[in-house]
């Protein structure tokens, strides 16, 4: 079961107590419109590094997922963070699978009713055709729910 935080301070700390650094935010412009104000100045302060990931449309496709692997990677980061709505949830569960990456994986839902983060699931497209993947491995470490 994912661990719930209720504050960006609260969230900064639980990153700071595993000694995670680097972020790999990827988001929609739901969160790039709302959040990162308040999520860049509170992780920003304690000293983490943000990359963001926004290449990709809603009902993404596994293209998308290729080019966020190959951006994960080459960003160094040692934490995934889906924040935003299930598109963006879903973006950043299949690039910690089909990655095989063996790091945290944090949700920061901005939309109600997906129910992501809260899911083993996720839904990609290839080629059009709509593809389900499951795995525990998606199921978030951490979920941030902030309902201001």
């Amino acid at each position: 079961m994912s661990e719930v935080i209720r504050d960006y301070n609260e969230f900064a700390r639980w990153l700071s107590a595993r000694g995670l650094k680097s972020l790999f935010v990827v988001c929609g412009n739901s969160f790039a419109g709302i959040a990162p104000g308040r999520f860049l100045d509170c992780l920003a302060a304690v000293g983490f590094r943000i990359t963001y990931f926004r290449d990709f449309t809603p009902n993404p496709d596994h293209s998308s997922v290729v080019k966020g692997i190959e951006a994960f990677r080459e960003s160094g980061a040692d934490t995934i963070v889906g924040a935003g709505g299930g598109s963006a949830m879903d973006v950043a569960k299949a690039i910690k699978l089909e990655g095989e990456l063996k790091v945290p994986f944090a949700a920061i839902p901005t939309t109600a009713g997906t129910g992501s983060e809260a899911t083993r699931f996720a839904v990609i497209y290839d080629n059009g055709t709509k593809t389900s993947l499951t795995s525990d491995s998606m199921l978030p470490d951490v979920v941030l729910i902030d309902p201001s």
